[in-house]
């Protein structure tokens, strides 16, 4: 604790107060940096002072020492829960039922200095030296001061302060003291409260003062006040104390939160950042910049990825600041790193950090569609989900196809537009929607959009035939290039009237009508329809001639002798 002879340690008195709740820390001298001897990776804490230390009726279980944990257990509780490794060291076990880690040097009826066989200064050294403590929690004096002036027994904590370093010079340890400000007795009926345990509180403060200028590594913290660890020094069930002099469990627990708050002071402090969410192929930056020692130096940053799947890759695991990118992922998840820091002390504290993943949403720009021309179209993304969270927006863009549409709505849910009017075989029209949660992460999906080209009808070649003949139309021709021809209808326009075999059929046949002295013209209108009902036309014309008259004949029988060409309907 003290050595102003070496230069390898840091040297610096610390001075904690709580005032409205608050604690206060002044670092009073800072000399040298240490850069000697190595400390273990577990900090080795060492309980020392009387029953109080022991923890006599603190346990949870029957009234032995096995089961009095006074504030070692809970202490030890917040300090691993906060992320520090340590181990108590002591020659003693009292709480050995209740938790593992009970070794402890709190001796029942013990003075500071000054009884036979019961005082902790003459036995201080050799505690230390079985033990290779880092840190000796120090709370003394209540035996002493029924009997013993304040400043007396004052003088016997320095004592052991001198114990301290003398121990430190022989062994070549650093050792830092958290020595307490003791708790008073109890103010029920029975119990005397003793003024001087404010007036001796009050000399430590002094002492402590004064040690400055000899390097000392100490911590105050105030067991007394309600400004430190704020006992009720009323008898359970109402207040905190067991008896006159222990505190009940209540008052145990209250006292290591005190203790805890003065190790924080000399314990490095690791800060891994503040939880955080990300997108998926963000880059992710893990930031321990924050972190603190407030009388060393951290050498040393370690950060590992300790729970949550898949692994990611850490840029730089032994920096300060690292990084990584955030996975692809279907389905939000949590990764978790754990960030440990060692001083030059070579104490070490551990700090954890959650990066919530954000699973993207998921976009549905629905089915694909098939319109005809001047159809209303609608876009419809109601089925996109968010398993993470909500949707917070919604894009649609015509990427592909002509002509281009406009698109009303395009930054809703739906969007719509009126299908164009496009040629035979119709065109493919492509819209992407992007949907965005609202942590920003986006998704996409694509759909076509078919316009319905028209169908192409065929009638056939205008045809020529005589009278009397069986005439076949022919619609067989016609064709749909992007469906499929579903209906035939044939329509006599002109012409004597005839009766068609089948109107509906591709191929219809009729009996060409009697023509007297000149030729007759029968026209005739086929409309065929494609699968989605799209129709379109075509017309034919067929002459029937009189008897004896051919096309080529010039009206006369045979043509004036005959040889001429005869062409009849398909099917004669």
């Amino acid at each position: 604790m003290h050595a102003a002879e070496r230069t390898s340690r840091f040297n610096a008195l610390i001075w904690i107060r709580r005032t409205s709740g608050r604690i206060c820390l002044t670092i009073l001298l800072v000399l040298t940096a240490l850069t000697g001897n190595a400390f273990p990776a577990k900090i080795r804490i060492m309980p020392i002072g009387d029953s109080i230390t022991v923890g006599k009726n603190s346990g949870v279980g029957p009234d032995e020492e096995p089961y009095w944990v006074s504030y070692r257990k809970a202490l030890r509780d917040k300090l691993v829960s906060a992320g520090y490794e340590i181990e108590y060291v002591g020659n003693e076990f009292s709480g050995n039922a209740v938790f593992a880690d009970a070794q402890h040097e709190g001796h029942g009826g013990w003075h500071a200095d000054g009884v036979e066989d019961k005082s902790i200064r003459p036995e201080i050294k050799g505690f230390l030296m079985d033990n290779k403590t880092d840190i000796v929690l120090l709370h003394i004096g209540t035996n002493d001061i029924s009997g013993q002036l304040p400043s007396d027994v004052g003088n016997e904590i320095e004592s052991i302060l001198d114990e301290v370093d003398s121990y430190e010079n022989a062994a070549g340890r650093e050792v830092w003291v958290v020595l307490a400000l003791i708790i008073n007795r109890a103010k029920a009926i029975g119990c005397t409260l003793h003024s001087e345990t404010a007036e001796f509180n009050g000399y430590l403060d002094q002492m402590a003062n004064t040690r400055q200028n000899n390097g000392d590594r100490i911590v105050v913290v105030d067991m007394a006040t309600q400004n430190g660890a704020g006992l009720d020094y009323e008898i359970q069930p109402d207040g905190d104390m067991f008896d006159c002099v222990h505190p009940y469990k209540t008052g145990y627990v209250k006292m290591a939160g005190e203790w805890f708050r003065g190790l924080q002071s000399i314990l490095p402090t690791a800060n891994a950042g503040s939880d955080k969410s990300a997108n998926p192929g963000a880059s992710v930056r893990l930031d321990g910049s924050s972190s603190s020692d407030s009388l060393g130096i951290i050498t040393t940053y370690a950060w590992t990825q300790t729970a949550g799947s898949p692994s990611v890759e850490l840029d730089d695991p032994a920096a300060k600041v690292t990084r990584f990118t955030a996975p692809s992922i279907s389905e939000g998840t949590i990764l978790t790193f754990k960030l440990t820091i060692t001083d030059n002390q070579d104490f070490s504290h551990s700090d954890q950090v959650k990066v919530t993943v954000n699973g993207p949403p998921l976009a549905v720009a629905g089915e694909d569609q098939v319109v005809n021309t001047d159809a209303s179209v609608t876009l419809d993304a109601t089925a996109s989900t968010d398993p993470g969270g909500a949707i917070d927006s919604y894009r649609w863009v015509q990427t592909a196809g002509s002509p281009a549409v406009a698109l009303a709505g395009a930054n809703s849910v739906k969007a719509s537009f009126t299908a164009p009017e496009v040629a035979s075989g119709g065109v493919d029209l492509f819209f992407r929607l992007t949907v965005t949660d609202d942590k920003g992460a986006t998704a996409e999906d694509t759909v076509s959009v078919h316009v319905n080209g028209p169908p192409v009808a065929d009638a056939g070649p205008d045809q020529e035939t005589n009278s009397g003949a069986t005439v076949r139309l022919d619609g067989t021709g016609s064709f749909d290039a992007d469906g499929a021809i579903s209906k035939h209808s044939w329509v006599q326009t002109s012409g004597p009237a005839v009766v068609l075999s089948d109107s509906a059929a591709a191929q219809p046949s009729f009996t060409a009508p009697a023509a007297s002295d000149s030729s007759l013209i029968l026209a005739f209108e086929l409309a065929v329809a494609d699968n989605l009902e799209r129709l379109s036309t075509d017309s034919v014309t067929v002459t029937v001639f009189p008897p004896g008259k051919t096309p080529d004949s010039g009206g006369g029988g045979g043509g004036g002798g005959g040889g001429g060409c005869f062409i009849t309907a398909a099917g004669n």
